[in-house]
Parts: C-alpha cells; structure tokens; sequence
C-alpha cells in the first residue's frame, strides 16, 4: 500500500521537476511528455596560484688568498735607558793601531784620529755580522747568540754559493749551512774590539795652513764590499754600524773600523765548516729576521748586488715570513737586469712558500714573469690579525 503511493506522488511529480531543470527560458508544453534537459557547465579555467620566486643563488663562498703578508713582528718593548761606559784604553789602542795603517790621507801631512763615545750596552746577548764581495760573489750571515748559562755562544751562518754570472736553470739552494757553539771566552776579546769598532767616530785631521795652496788627493777601487755588525745586549739595547760601496779615501772612515772589528772575529768564525744540507727551522728563523732588517736598504746606493744574493737565498731558504718583502721585487715594468734577474728569483721563492706557481696558467700555459708579478701583487692579502 505504502510502495503505490509512493509511485503516484512520483508519476504527479514528474513534469514539474522535468520543467525546474529545463534550460533558462524553455517552456514545458502542457500535455507533451516531459523531456530531461541537461546542462553542462563550462569547464572552469584552472586560476593560476601565485607561484614563489626563484630562491636567490647562494653566493659562492670567499675564496681564501692563496698568498699572506705575515705582520711584521711586534716592536720590542722599550730598553731600559742607555748605559755609559768608558771604552778602556787597551780596547781604543787597540782598535786605533788597527785602523792606523789602511788609513790613506788625502792632503800632505794629515794624519787620523780616534774618538769614542760612551758604550750604552750591557752585557752582550747577541752579535751579528754580514759580509760580503761584489765581485767575489759572495756574502755570509752570521749570528752568534749569548747560552742562557752565558758559557757559550751558539752560531748560525748561512753562506751564498751561487754564481750569478752563469745563466740558466739555477739550483735550488744556492747556499751552505754552518752551525755549532764556542765557548764564550774566545769570543769576549773579539766582542770588545767590535763595540769599540761601532763606538769609534774617525776623522782626518789637516794639518795647520801655512799660506800655500795644499793640493788634495784621493785614490779609488772597483773592490765593492759589505760589512754590517750589529750587537745587542739582554735589555734589547742595540748598537749598529754598515758599510756598502766601494774601497777607498771616499768611504775609508766609514768601513775602516768595521773591517778591522771583522778581521779580529774572522779567528773564531773559521772554526766552522759551511756544508749543503736542509735548512731547519732555525736557519729559516735566522734568514727571516735578517732578510726583513736589510729589505728596507735593498735600493740604496750600491747594494744591488747585496738584495740580488738575500733574493736568490729566499729561493730556498724562504718561509712566509718573507713574503711581504719578496712582493717589493716584483716590478712587472722593471727592464734593468738586476730587477729582471730579481724578480725571476722571488717568483720562484713566492711559488715555493705559497705552493702557488702564478707562472703557470690554466692547463700548465707558461705565463710570462711580468704577468705572474702582477698576479702576486693582485692576489697577496695581509694576513689575519690575531
């Protein structure tokens, strides 16, 4: 009973809903059987979402330099003030009688004199001497260091074995080594000469005028030498003295001293033997410190030859501590022969302390000397401070 009235709801129903789901505007025919129209809707274009940028590329990390300019070493704190001691007569006689028999004057009956300031020092920690020949192709460091004990002093010596007249490959360590100690006793004597030597201030004295003209005269030599002597005392006090140029009356009261201050070392100095062997972390120590004390004086008058033999021992002798001081050599527009010769020698040393050959370019090209400088010069940064 329920099923038959559920029918004839649904058959009176029909034409109504038929009629409901026509299109917009149709009109159900009264009496026609009821048709079931069927819209589509029109397919919806997809609504384009907003998409998020592009991430920004990550920036390529920094490159690290691949060469580092060490600072130089921190100042010494102050000395303490200078002391003032006497040089003793048998010292001053001694070192005048030395220099007396070289001394050349250049007017008639002139004769030399011999002063002395006041020695500021303490007792002598350290002494330092450098040596060498410009035409003899030569030229020695030597350092002798005070024991803690004050028995001995040790010695380090670097000699340059190079000739700089051969061209072509060079070798790679163009230098021998010595090393050793002697007891302090055999060095005081010597030591004492050295700081009257470095005390001593020598002059000409002229004779008096006797109304005639006196005529001047001079000599000169091609015998180019260097000498420096360097002493230090525990308190960081310091007493100094160099000669480079040539013998003769034009420079003799500036190098006499020196020369005979060195001649009273050259005894106890003999007593070591240079030989080839590996540098060890002191002989580069000792380099350094004397490659960037001497650096500064690389252009003055004369000394070309001294920075042309301190750059050929970086080649094997360098350490990182010589990298500012190599960078100085390297003059892309340098033409002269001894800047061209020098620069050729620090890249090399630059490439061996960096293990950066900017000689060579991409796939092993050859890159010419002047470019490779400029490169160094382009890419070497101070490094970090502490």
């Amino acid at each position: 009973m329920r099923s038959r009235a559920l029918a004839l709801a649904l058959a009176l129903l029909g034409p109504v809903a038929a009629a409901a789901c026509a299109q917009p505007g149709a009109v159900a025919t009264p009496g026609a059987p009821a048709t079931a129209i069927v819209t589509l809707a029109a397919p919806t274009a997809p609504v384009a979402s907003a998409s998020a940028p592009a991430p920004e590329p990550e920036p390529a990390p920094a490159r690290s330099p691949r060469c580092r300019i060490e600072p130089e070493p921190a100042e010494p704190a102050e000395p303490p003030p200078d002391l003032c001691r006497k040089v003793d007569p048998p010292t001053e006689l001694a070192l005048t009688r030395a220099v007396t028999p070289d001394f050349e004057p250049t007017r008639p009956g002139a004769k030399l004199g011999v002063s002395f300031a006041c020695d500021p020092l303490g007792e002598a920690s350290e002494l330092v001497l450098e040596e060498g020949s410009g035409h003899g192709f030569s030229l020695r460091l030597w350092r002798l260091r005070r024991s803690e004990d004050g028995k001995r002093f040790d010695v380090r010596a670097v000699a340059f074995t190079e000739d700089p007249r051969l061209r072509g490959p060079k070798p790679p360590a163009p230098f021998e080594l010595a090393a050793g100690s002697v007891e302090a006793a055999a060095v005081e004597g010597p030591l004492r000469l050295v700081r009257a030597a470095l005390l001593a201030t020598l002059r000409q004295i002229d004779p008096p005028p006797t109304g005639a003209g006196l005529g001047i005269s001079g000599t000169s030599t091609s015998s180019d030498f260097h000498l420096l002597l360097e002493v230090r005392d525990r308190a960081g006090r310091r007493l100094a003295g160099r000669y480079t140029g040539y013998a003769g009356t034009g420079g003799q009261l500036s190098y006499l001293a020196l020369r005979a201050a060195t001649a009273r070392l050259a005894p106890v100095l003999d007593r070591f033997a240079f030989a080839a062997r590996e540098p060890d972390g002191e002989d580069r120590a000792f380099f350094a410190a004397r490659f960037r004390a001497t650096a500064p004086r690389f252009d003055d008058d004369f000394s070309w030859w001294v920075m042309e033999r301190y750059v050929a021992l970086a080649r094997g002798l360098g350490s990182p501590a010589l990298v500012g001081g190599l960078l100085g050599r390297m003059r892309p527009d340098a033409t002269d022969r001894s800047s061209v010769d020098a620069r050729a020698d620090a890249l090399e040393a630059l490439a061996r302390i960096t293990g950066w050959d900017a000689r060579r370019g991409p796939g092993g090209a050859i890159v010419a000397d002047p470019d490779a400088a400029r490169a160094y010069l382009a890419e070497c940064a101070p490094a970090p401070g502490p």
